[in-house]
């Protein structure tokens, strides 16, 4: 009896598989970053880019991004009014129309709130720093409801091929830089309870139900690199998501939502004060960076950068004002790596890219590129 006892205490701590476990025996994809093939999307790109020609489009943190800080310069524009498509509750927060209805998008509760808190810090008269405090800490609470038992925050409303209660790896990022937030400032551990399911479910795979899946749709060899996804295949989907020109079921690999996870959970990895969580959440980070290291080049098209990877699967590329938003993610990633040179090569060529269509990098940007 003591034997079993033992073998089964020793089954019990045997050590967890690795997220990430690269072969070496890998087959990526031919692509060309450098390719002319798509003059129009760059052109479009680009066009929509300057119709956001604003310094409230650039967003960094000043002295680098940390894990309780003025994420990305929220405070900077993070504010919303009333309109066509936006009603505000008796705090301030944000609904969004979807449909004939408003409703709370999370992400956006999220941003909202990640916005009050940069001015809550940077607020020096007493009575109105309260009132950002007060605002930050309602809109966390409005966030919160949306996150169920199992640590995944769900979307009450459909949206594109998901019905209502789909997941985004997004929305998990966000939510833990709040919690992060949120606890420096009450040290309350009902935020750390909530942080940790929040990384508990951001490691679920997609198959069952969550949003970390990995880089094999574009080779099998690659299942060894991690990968957090905005858009996840979700087996409750009317269908799955499928691009125009192409039909073939992938994961769409957008980059924006993947960064701002890696963001979150970076943050939360620096923040929680339980050791297990902490330690899943480094090992998840710098997983995702080694993926972020190979995989961004698949995203430049000759100039600018694309939405997703729909133009490796053979579609036409998406391209818009995202351009702008890798940089500065691709920035804050930087920083929190410690001055990665792969990350900081890629943010000079984000950079590059818009000057040589001259666009003018906005001011914000330049309060904060000297460190």
């Amino acid at each position: 009896m003591k034997r079993l006892t033992l073998l089964l205490a020793l089954v019990g701590t045997a050590a967890a598989a690795p997220l990430c476990q690269v072969t070496g025996n890998e087959k990526w994809p031919k692509w060309d970053m450098n390719t002319t093939a798509y003059p129009q999307e760059v052109k479009l790109g680009f066009g929509i880019l300057k119709s956001f020609n604003q310094p409230s489009y650039y967003f960094a943190e000043k002295g680098g991004h940390t894990p309780t800080g003025d994420y990305m310069h929220f405070s900077f524009h993070r504010s919303y009014v009333n309109g066509p498509t936006v009603q505000l509750d008796d705090m301030g927060v944000p609904k969004i129309k979807y449909g004939d209805g408003f409703y709370f998008n999370p992400n956006t509760v999220a941003q909202y709130a990640l916005g009050r808190w940069g001015r809550y810090l940077l607020a020096t008269d007493p009575k109105i720093k309260e009132g950002f405090k007060v605002q930050f800490l309602d809109a966390t609470e409005k966030m919160s409801r949306f996150q169920i038992e199992d640590g995944s925050f769900r979307y009450e409303f459909p949206f594109l091929n998901y019905e209502a209660g789909w997941v985004s790896s997004m929305m998990q990022g966000l939510a833990m830089s709040v919690y992060a937030r949120a606890y420096e400032l009450t040290k309350d551990p009902i935020y750390v309870k909530r942080g940790d399911t929040a990384m508990d479910f951001t490691l679920k795979s997609v198959k069952d139900g969550g949003v970390r899946t990995d880089l094999s749709d574009l080779d099998p060899s690659l299942a060894g690199y991690v990968w957090f996804e905005e858009y996840p295949n979700l087996p409750n989907m009317k269908q799955p998501n499928q691009w125009p020109g192409y039909s073939a079921v992938k994961t769409a690999y957008t980059l924006n939502g993947y960064m701002f996870t890696l963001v979150g959970i970076n943050d939360w990895a620096k923040t929680t004060p339980t050791a297990a969580t902490a330690a899943n959440a480094d090992e998840a980070f710098k997983c995702g960076i080694s993926t972020l290291e190979r995989i961004f080049p698949y995203y430049e098209i000759g100039g600018w950068t694309t939405y997703d990877l729909r133009q490796v699967y053979g579609a036409k590329p998406l391209t818009n004002y995202y351009h702008l938003v890798h940089t500065y993610l691709m920035r804050a990633l930087r920083q929190a790596t410690g001055n990665n040179p792969i990350l900081q090569s890629y943010e000079e060529r984000l950079l590059q890219d818009a000057a040589a269509l001259d666009y003018k990098v906005p001011a914000a940007y330049d309060y904060v590129a000297k460190e």
